[in-house]
């Protein structure tokens, strides 16, 4: 399904952005903070709440999931259409499942596979030849988890998998920055509803609010930011321990 809430003007000069898994949690925190900085958006996400979130946002829904190349196709092409160009890209993805380490099946890993890595390759591949020729190239910003850099027994796939992505993005700058495009990634920390014990383990005393990460990611867009590139930014109050 692909609903459109948002009429532009041929020469409308606002930056347009991709968000996807937009419908809840930090996705939709990124998606507000966007919105309000003036961006139009084009967002993705299974579930019949991007519609809604589309459609208080003024900005384009598409449902279908991160794992399937034909659902990105369809947000990248129906974003092409709408808006004619793109500015920024925020692969935000759901959450892989947990289980011990040697208990998941292969089929559970190449689940997760799918979700937390390559659904970001396919995105890049999909947006790449579009803002590699824009006039200010485009900006991508990876979101992944702590557990990338600090493995957490709990979250085994996110430990093992999420940890790629900073070396995707390192792989990425050095060909494609020279035409203004860069790629970052955020590893959040324990965000949103956490239980004492977590908290407990945070320095700042407390979790994080999903409208930081959003306020990070949209900082990492911006062109203030224009000479970060390949760069990981942990957002965890404090919480990993070294340097």
């Amino acid at each position: 399904m692909v609903m459109t809430f948002q009429t532009s003007a041929p020469n409308d000069e606002r930056p347009v952005a991709i968000v996807t898994a937009a419908s809840r949690g930090i996705g939709a925190a990124i998606a507000h903070t966007l919105a309000h900085r003036g961006y139009r958006l084009a967002l993705l996400a299974r579930g019949d709440s991007v519609v809604e979130l589309a459609h208080q946002l003024g900005g384009l829904a598409v449902q279908g999931s991160i794992t399937e190349p034909e659902s990105l196709h369809k947000l990248v092409e129906t974003r092409h259409q709408r808006f004619g160009r793109i500015d920024a890209v925020v692969n935000n993805t759901d959450h892989a499942a947990v289980g011990s380490l040697l208990e998941i099946r292969d089929e559970g890993w190449i689940e997760a596979l799918n979700l937390l890595v390559l659904s970001i390759v396919h995105m890049t591949r999909l947006v790449s030849p579009t803002t590699k020729g824009a006039r200010r190239g485009g900006a991508i910003v990876n979101i992944s988890s702590l557990a990338a850099q600090q493995p957490d027994p709990r979250f085994p796939l996110s430990s093992v998998l999420r940890g790629t992505l900073p070396a995707f993005s390192e792989l990425f700058v050095p060909e494609y920055a020279r035409y203004g495009m860069r790629m970052n990634t955020v590893l959040p920390g324990r965000i949103g509803q956490q239980s004492h014990e977590n908290i407990s383990a945070i320095p700042a005393g407390r979790a994080g609010e999903f409208r930081e990460i959003a306020e990070t990611v949209a900082f990492l867009l911006s062109t203030p930011a224009g000479y970060i590139n390949g760069q990981t930014i942990i957002v965890d109050g404090g919480l990993q321990k070294g340097i």
